[in-house]
């Protein structure tokens, strides 16, 4: 089983923020050497950002030959826009299991490979993947949530994106909600964010701009009709279950969802 890390990361290997090193040392440091080839790291970095990309380019090469790094540097689309950055990165991954990543996330559990490979049935098992994280002891958590959450890659052949809005684990969220294949797997994630747990590095211009003023539901109901056409392309193709849309949702987007009508080969929602 091949795991593709997909992360778009800015300015997090430089002399004053490494970031982007430390949350590679927690993938990489926390499984057997002989897992390292089944992993892949596939970073996108902006084309202005080339300190970063030299430092991590150098910095892996050196110390972990034997893991699979890729990189792409192009044109800067910002935060509001990170879902191109994301399925930039699917398009050349290789992996069996697709997991967004963050730049300033760290792994929290030992041989992680191994739990995932036995808990996901080494990647067949067609289910949304999601880890348990420190982000679940703030007030503003819901169920359901899917923070940096792994999806098959099976899944992206089908839709051919892993989101189509900046908030890339959102629909991925809701169609396993939709579809009733969300399920836990014991890995603990920490998200080094600086108003989680104190770490002043990450508290830098990428933070704040995307700081919240980009969490805006309208955003995500806009892209409801591409939403529930992903939910009957991956229902269609696996099977899934009889009746899509009856999961568990946050107050709002039930609300929008109640409200919208759209049509799907003669089916209404």
């Amino acid at each position: 089983m091949k795991v593709s890390f997909l992360c778009a990361t800015r300015s997090r290997f430089t002399k004053d923020n490494d970031l982007l090193k430390d949350s590679f040392d927690s993938i990489v440091n926390s499984i057997d050497e002989d897992n390292h080839k089944y992993i892949e790291f596939l970073a996108r970095f902006d084309e202005d950002d080339y300190e970063s990309l030299k430092n991590f380019v150098k910095y892996t090469s050196e110390n972990f030959p034997d893991v699979s790094v890729k990189c792409i540097s192009g044109k800067r689309y910002g935060y509001i826009n990170q879902q191109k950055y994301i399925n930039e990165l699917c398009r050349i991954a290789s992996g069996d299991l697709l997991w967004l990543w963050n730049d300033d996330v760290i792994i929290d559990s030992d041989d992680w490979y191994d739990t995932l490979y036995k808990q996901t049935n080494a990647g067949k098992d067609f289910k949304l993947w999601v880890c348990y994280s420190n982000m679940q002891s703030y007030s503003w958590w819901y169920w359901g949530q899917a923070c940096f959450p792994i999806i098959p890659m099976s899944w992206y052949k089908v839709t051919k994106r892993f989101s189509p809005i900046w908030s890339c684990d959102t629909p991925v969220q809701m169609i396993a909600h939709s579809l009733d294949i969300y399920k836990y797997v014991d890995i603990f994630l920490i998200h080094d964010r600086p108003d989680m747990t104190g770490n002043v590095k990450g508290d830098d211009r990428t933070y704040q701009e995307g700081s919240w003023h980009a969490y805006d539901h309208s955003k995500i109901m806009k892209a409801l009709p591409q939403l529930v056409e992903d939910i009957f392309k991956l229902n269609d193709e696996f099977d899934l279950i009889d009746t899509p849309l009856q999961g568990q949702f946050p107050d709002w987007y039930v609300e929008n969802l109640n409200e919208y009508k759209y049509l799907k080969q003669g089916r209404e929602l």
